[in-house]
């Protein structure tokens, strides 16, 4: 029993980790839904469904601002369907997100 409870201790201390998901996919994001990208979080504030070459894209807000400030494309957008990168364009810089760097916080709005 002694044994029992030092390893319930153990467990409780320990730090959380953070298990192994799947990529985020475009239909995951809603407008209002709040992303991290790496140290960064911004707030969807439009989406658009996939069409054409692109497989959905979406305009994103830094936490405390308006107006939109990036746009965020899907996988496999711009006719390159092997990629698995999302593309965040902000500033005028393009970057190749990987999905497993995009963590989707739900809004809580009921639509």
């Amino acid at each position: 029993m002694k044994c029992l409870f030092r390893r319930l201790l153990r467990i409780l201390g320990q730090d959380r980790i953070r298990l192994p998901r799947r990529s985020v996919e475009p239909h995951d994001i809603r407008p209002g839904d709040r992303l991290q990208i790496g140290q960064e979080v911004w707030r969807v504030c439009r989406a658009w469904p996939p069409s054409g070459l692109l497989a959905g894209s979406f305009a994103l807000t830094a936490e405390e601002a308006s107006a939109p400030a990036a746009r965020l494309f899907g996988p496999g957008g711009f006719g390159d369907a092997q990629s698995s990168s999302w593309l965040l364009i902000k500033g005028g810089e393009w970057l190749e997100v990987p999905g497993e760097m995009i963590v989707v916080f739900p809004s809580r709005l009921v639509s």
